[in-house]
């Protein structure tokens, strides 16, 4: 008879001892998680009267209105945030039925080691917001009623945002490279609305390039057979793109600069560079898989690469040093 191995809880699921140790990530923090979620989820409940108070405060209610948190079970929780629903009885605004107060999860953000973490993610996405609403109004986004600090409930910010009429199971989700659940969208997939906008950054135009999902594998799962068919993907996207692009105006008199940038991002390495660096987890397999072979293609990653950097001087090192030796040897 076999001895099962036992299992202890993650966030999401289970995992054992064998499992663990196979990890890329730091499985004592991953196991620290449920233990605290139930302690931070313990402290929004306890708080949940004053909490409404403030989301009362933030949509402009009079003290007629109801304003009232949603139960535990409509509690929404994705890797940083937890979302809560309110629910508000109004008659004399075309105020929505329900609103959303979202907390920052602190353990996630790294609160206890660096205090402030949470804060500054709530700056930021504030701050995404009304640039976004000034400066990009055409992008659909919730609309930011609110947000504050508040210390009494000792875990920093919570931001409030408008309801989704419906919920996002019948609404369905495209993504954005971020991921692809922020963003919503109705059954032709015509993008409804972007949410989640405490990452959002703005970059070089080089760096623009479609998202490694598309073909609904992981970045470093794109290999053999999978690397075909998101190769295909990927020419659809840019191809679609390209055909939206021409009817905004051009860059540097080229309707298709955008669209050139991420063609010639896939045929140089330039995607596959900016996946590595956006993806920790992933980034030596990314190296080894698609990075690796555009330098060098006589060996394959090894213990003593880090040893070999010339062989990254540019994408034609080895011909380069060959025919330098070769001419080396002519000429002795």
């Amino acid at each position: 008879m076999t001895r099962r191995e036992a299992s202890l809880p993650l966030i999401r699921g289970t995992t054992t001892l064998e499992s663990a140790l196979e990890q890329e990530e730091d499985m004592l923090l991953e196991l620290d998680y449920p233990e605290q979620r139930i302690d931070f989820f313990v402290s929004l409940y306890t708080s949940r009267a004053e909490i409404a108070k403030v989301a009362a405060g933030h949509l402009g209610l009079c003290a007629s209105d109801t304003c009232e948190l949603g139960a535990v079970k409509e509690w929404l929780h994705g890797s940083f945030n937890v979302c809560i629903p309110i629910y508000v009885s109004n008659h004399n605004q075309p105020l929505a039925k329900r609103a959303v107060i979202r907390f920052p999860l602190p353990y996630k953000v790294g609160e206890s080691r660096h205090p402030g973490n949470v804060d500054e993610t709530l700056r930021c996405e504030a701050a995404t917001f009304i640039w976004m609403r000034e400066q990009c109004p055409e992008i659909p986004i919730p609309r930011l009623w609110g947000f504050g600090l508040d210390i009494r409930l000792g875990r920093g910010a919570a931001a409030l945002q408008p309801a989704f009429m419906s919920p996002p199971a019948s609404a369905g989700t495209w993504g954005n490279p971020n991921h692809q659940s922020n963003v919503f969208v109705d059954n032709d997939w015509n993008i409804t609305c972007v949410i989640d906008l405490e990452w959002a950054c703005s970059l070089p135009a080089e760096t623009l390039q479609p998202p490694y999902w598309l073909t609904g594998r992981s970045v470093d799962g794109l290999t053999d057979g999978y690397l075909e068919e998101f190769r295909q993907a990927h020419e659809e996207f840019v191809n679609i793109f390209e055909e939206e692009e021409s009817s905004v105006p051009p860059i540097n008199d080229d309707r298709s600069f955008r669209a050139n940038l991420m063609r010639t991002g896939w045929q140089i390495g330039t995607f596959w560079y900016l996946q590595a660096l956006d993806s920790p987890k992933g980034l030596y397999h990314l190296f080894e898989q698609h990075i690796h072979p555009i330098f060098v293609s006589s060996h394959k990653v090894t213990s003593e690469s880090s040893q070999m950097v010339s062989d990254y001087w540019a994408a034609d090192a080895e011909t380069v040093i060959t025919t330098k030796l070769r001419d080396k040897e002519a000429s002795s």
